[in-house]
């Protein structure tokens, strides 16, 4: 069935926390500024996300049930703790398209959360293991750039954070950067939505 023109670009994800944010941006933008950076589309810091499930295009009547879908997803789950972990590319860092910086799920509830948001709010076939990562920046080449010894020679900042809430979001495409828009945000366990 196809979508109508009113329909929106949604997606749910984890928003990152402050904490990842504010030792991460000022590592960012001293890459940005090396000699040699790579001629890369930095991304907006303030839209920095993991993705738990990408709906694409989503009929707006259908948001309410789609929060309380999400609302019981999460309900049972402890929040789950991550930590920044290496530099990598998509599809490869020998033809990066994208970079991204990897998070680490030492207790694999993060992947659990994702498993069941997905089992949630997306039909069996479009569901995907979590490849747990913010993007950071994308190759303005269409085929990508060789950037792995970049990738193996910068330094990451370790900060290990608790996620408190998911977000449905609205994805806003046009000239310039993706815009973020929150719709709704859940918090994991049930408790009070905690931002940061």
């Amino acid at each position: 069935m196809l979508a109508s023109p009113e329909a929106w670009r949604c997606f749910v994800a984890v928003p990152v926390p402050a904490a990842i944010r504010s030792v991460l941006e000022p590592a960012v933008a001293a890459w940005r500024a090396e000699s040699g950076a790579p001629d890369l589309r930095w991304t907006d810091p303030d839209g920095w996300h993991v993705t738990l499930a990408f709906l694409g295009p989503t009929e707006p009547n259908v948001v309410p049930g789609l929060e309380d879908a999400l609302g019981r997803a999460v309900l049972p789950f402890p929040p789950p703790r991550f930590a920044t972990g290496r530099l990598g590319a998509f599809p490869r860092a020998q033809a990066a398209q994208s970079i991204w910086l990897g998070l680490d799920d030492p207790s694999g509830v993060l992947g659990q959360l994702a498993t069941a948001v997905q089992a949630a709010v997306l039909e069996p076939d479009r569901r995907r293991p979590l490849r747990a990562h913010l993007t950071i920046g994308r190759s303005r080449a269409r085929r990508g750039e060789p950037l792995g010894g970049w990738l193996e020679s910068r330094m990451v900042p370790t900060v290990d954070v608790v996620v408190h809430d998911v977000v449905l979001y609205r994805s806003h495409l046009g000239r310039g950067p993706a815009r973020y828009e929150e719709v709704a945000r859940i918090p994991v366990g049930g408790a009070g939505s905690a931002r940061g």
